[in-house]
């Protein structure tokens, strides 16, 4: 079951919107708000950010400290601000925030630890994500919308 032409180019000429986005942003226009706000561009997630708003949970500053550091041993090198636990020295992932063994190129445990921070911190990571898992296929719906960008 595919969309009518008109579907398709309404679709193909403007973002399509979530329908919860779609009603907030009907509820904001209704309001006695005045100013208009584009969408953001700007990555909201920073090393900084992140680590100030994922710190060792139930733990006082004076059990860890944090540090910028440098990659090592990768093509881009990057700086990470990471939690270093005082007691043993190691390292604390930036996503669960459990202490791992140290690692040259990169401030995460595991994988999928490195998944989820990119998907947090690059809308382009976060899509990809989405489309290994779901292929293009709407969940709710079933609509193929892949197959529509591929015509």
């Amino acid at each position: 079951e595919g969309l009518s032409p008109s579907q398709r180019a309404a679709v193909q000429d403007r973002p399509v919107k979530s329908p919860a986005l779609a009603a907030s942003s009907a509820a904001a226009a209704g309001s006695s708000s005045t100013t208009s706000h584009a969408p953001s561009t700007v990555r909201q997630t920073t090393a900084e950010r992140w680590a100030e708003s994922h710190r060792p949970p139930g733990v006082v500053e004076v059990d860890y400290v944090t540090c910028d550091w440098k990659t090592s041993g990768v093509r881009d090198p990057r700086v990470w601000r990471q939690h270093f636990s005082l007691h043993s020295g190691r390292p604390l992932c930036l996503v669960c925030v459990q202490e791992h063994e140290p690692r040259p190129d990169s401030p995460f445990c595991s994988e999928g630890c490195a998944a989820s921070y990119a998907a947090a911190s690059s809308q382009g990571a976060g899509r990809r994500q989405v489309y290994d898992r779901d292929r293009g296929v709407c969940a709710a719906c079933g609509f193929d919308a892949h197959r529509l960008y591929r015509q």
